[in-house]
């Protein structure tokens, strides 16, 4: 490589290209080179948004990605300075015996390779230290964080001209990296109807992830998380209906029983995909027809 100094000031993308080697190839970058890493770290201010996009995807992606984003975190946040508040920040609750960081980055080792959950997981914490509050018992707590994150994720990835399937996906993956999945077929096939597959899927990765980077104590949600992945692969393969167009009725068939036209039609579809996913109504034209006249006299 020669001089690092002489090669970095050249051109200070080389800091990151180094650092994505070693995530990427597994090597570790030797101690006079590392130094002046650290020391010329602020160089990347002057690269452009996209070539820094580039290389950090690239290092997301690397399967030495952890011991990179724990040895280099202060050029890290050169490029993504809302990470910065997150080292060293302390979570003292029964789920987290590491640092918000530390734990951001067991997240992103953790998930699969993908850009959007390499991303999300990077993210997902993000607004933790904007929402940090200790109990009378002294416990941690970072209520309404994922809404934070959302908004400094969406302001670091727009700042480096990410595209914006990226940026909508990572987003709605951070906002919902929280909730509560519930393994019963009507609440997942609604996690499938407001998602669609691939997005489910995501979301259980992403939550898989989280627990991975939690106290080891919480280990056994990943069994409940497995459950919910097959059991909405399951779902997708036998057919399943979570979305309107699978449904064995159409707003032409409500017209012809006698609804009026308007929003009523779309309202009434929508409620019968409701009833087939809890169940309590079959997906048959037959059934599904005779719902429908039961509404129709609420109507009327």
């Amino acid at each position: 490589m020669g001089d690092p100094e002489r090669r970095f000031t050249e051109d200070a993308l080389r800091i990151l290209r180094a650092l994505r080697f070693s995530s990427v190839l597994g090597f570790s970058i030797d101690k006079i080179t590392a130094q002046t890493i650290h020391r010329l770290a602020p160089l990347l201010r002057r690269i452009s948004p996209e070539r820094i996009a580039m290389e950090l995807k690239k290092l997301l992606g690397g399967k030495n990605v952890q011991q990179v984003l724990l040895e280099f975190a202060d050029v890290l946040c050169v490029v993504l300075p809302e990470l910065q508040p997150m080292i060293g920040l302390r979570q003292d609750n029964p789920y987290h015996h590491l640092t918000v960081y530390e734990h951001t980055v067991e997240t992103v080792a953790s998930v699969e390779n993908t850009s959007v959950l390499r991303l999300t997981m990077l993210f997902h914490d993000c607004g933790k230290p904007n929402c940090y509050t200790r109990d009378l018992m002294g416990l941690d707590h970072f209520r309404g964080h994922p809404a934070i994150s959302v908004i400094l994720a969406e302001r670091a990835m727009n700042r480096l001209h990410l595209d914006k399937q990226t940026i909508r996906c990572v987003k709605t993956l951070i906002q919902h990296h929280d909730d509560t999945l519930r393994n019963d077929d009507g609440s997942l096939l609604r996690l499938l109807h407001r998602f669609g597959p691939e997005m489910a899927h995501q979301l259980v990765q992403v939550q898989r992830a989280d627990v991975l980077g939690q106290h080891p104590d919480k280990l056994d949600r990943l069994h409940f998380l497995d459950d919910i992945d097959q059991r909405l692969t399951q779902l997708v393969q036998s057919g399943a209906c979570y979305q309107l167009a699978d449904l064995h009725i159409t707003g032409d068939d409500l017209l012809q029983i006698g609804y009026p036209a308007g929003r009523v039609v779309g309202d009434t579809l929508l409620a019968l995909l409701e009833e087939v996913m809890d169940g309590t109504c079959a997906n048959e034209p037959i059934a599904l027809q005779k719902h429908a006249r039961e509404r129709l006299k609420n109507i009327h």
